[in-house]
């Protein structure tokens, strides 16, 4: 869990797995999830664990959205696609959910961003987890370089160059 600060704003950022009996997509899953959050707690739910790069990644994209919020200039709906629109370096909604959010999964990715206490929203998420039969699990770095160094189209020669490449 990564704790950050934007305009005077404190928030908190955390990764987690959720493994599901059957494929689902996304989508439905932040559509039922939304109705367990309250103000201040956002969860992008993206198709493929695997997908998400490490906190130390994210917190970039994460500070942006986080920005947005609170300046009122989100170019989405709401945190959880702006934060992805950071993630991927774009500007239009539907591609950033064509390439990360499409496609039905049994290990959804979720990106969890809190300006309200973290551990309360990790408790959501365990409890919305066992209400559904899904487990959820931690966060294990995965083929993230590999799908960012083809969607970025680079040839990164470390994972610390793609690392921040995908950061910045």
């Amino acid at each position: 869990m990564i704790e950050l600060q934007v305009k005077g704003v404190k928030g908190h950022l955390f990764t987690r797995c959720l493994e599901t009996p059957s494929e689902l997509l996304p989508r439905e899953v932040a559509r039922e999830l939304s109705g367990v959050l309250e103000q201040g707690e956002w969860v992008s739910v993206v198709s493929r664990c695997d997908t998400l790069p490490p906190e130390s990644v994210l917190v970039s994209a994460a500070m942006y959205a986080l920005g947005a919020y609170t300046s009122g200039r989100m170019i989405s709906r709401g945190v959880e696609i702006e934060l992805l629109l950071y993630l991927l370096g774009e500007r239009n909604v539907s591609r950033v959910l064509s390439l990360l959010a499409s496609s039905p999964s049994k290990l959804l990715g979720l990106v969890c961003l809190t300006t309200r206490e973290p551990l309360e929203l990790a408790r959501k998420l365990e409890s919305f987890a066992a209400s559904r039969g899904f487990r959820l699990r931690e966060y294990e770095e995965g083929g993230w370089v590999d799908f960012f160094t083809e969607y970025l189209g680079v040839r990164a020669a470390s994972r610390d160059q793609l690392r921040e490449r995908v950061a910045g």
